[in-house]
């Protein structure tokens, strides 16, 4: 599966999923610009690492949020229809 923001690495040998999330809040570059460098720079050599950009559409208008606030979307009876909503099931 491919996923807007989300860049998937593993390494050659089996281990423990971890993903690691920034841009929550579109507007808060400092967790963007780790991840992205970390993304760059990581090789594993075992598991798999997911590096996810949150909320793309924020991050790329440079907002907090579009419509709400995404880690309040983050719950398993979200059936709401504003993109952080949307995009809170896809992380899910």
């Amino acid at each position: 599966m491919c996923m807007q923001g989300v860049t998937r690495k593993a390494g050659p040998l089996p281990g423990k999923i971890v993903a690691l999330f920034g841009g929550v809040h579109g507007n808060e570059r400092v967790g963007v610009e780790a991840l992205r460098w970390a993304a760059a720079t990581i090789e594993p050599e075992c598991g798999t690492i997911y590096f996810v950009e949150a909320n793309p559409a924020a991050i790329e208008k440079n907002l907090r949020m579009l419509k709400k606030n995404l880690n309040r979307c983050l719950l398993e009876e979200n059936q709401g229809t504003a993109p952080e909503d949307v995009r809170a099931r896809e992380l899910m």
